[in-house]
């Protein structure tokens, strides 16, 4: 009767061990990244469909401000950028996101896009971010025919 293993056994366990990690770490260090960039797109999203929201039961537009040298969202009560009341702040840079972003299609000078009292964009919004080695793109606007933002995420490279 054996109660113990030999010094082979042992060494060829290690090694299979060894192979299955060497396979499944790059995989779940992907899968990390990819999930944080998903819980991103679901933060802009969300915030940007409170935004059009509460515009349009407010009647009173909101901006929407985003800076992408800080990796911040802002959204403002009224249409002039920065110079409202500040109603939702999101840092992206910092847990548990770690994002990013690299531009947005926004053409004013700071970043702001005006969501009316309607709950309509002024335009679609694109934001480029990044984790790590992969890049998303995310496009969000609303349709005449609907009031719920529409979200499209494009990853850009691995």
């Amino acid at each position: 009767m054996r109660h113990a293993f030999s010094l082979l056994e042992l060494i060829i366990t290690l090694a299979i061990v060894a192979i299955v990690a060497v396979i499944a770490a790059p995989r779940m260090g992907s899968a990390g990244v990819g999930s944080r960039l998903d819980a991103v797109e679901s933060r802009l999203s969300s915030e940007l469909f409170g935004a059009s929201e509460s515009a349009r039961s407010g009647g009173v537009s909101r901006s929407v401000v985003i800076h992408a040298g800080k990796d911040m969202l802002l959204i403002y009560e009224g249409a002039s950028g920065s110079a409202g009341t500040l109603l939702a702040s999101v840092d992206l840079s910092a847990s548990p996101y770690w994002v990013d972003i690299e531009s947005t299609t926004i053409p004013k000078s700071p970043d702001y896009l005006v969501v009316d009292g309607y709950g309509v964009f002024e335009m679609d919004l694109k934001v480029r971010y990044s984790a790590d080695s992969v890049t998303r793109v995310i496009t969000i606007g609303v349709p005449s025919s609907a009031p719920a933002p529409v979200v499209e995420a494009v990853e850009a490279g691995a």
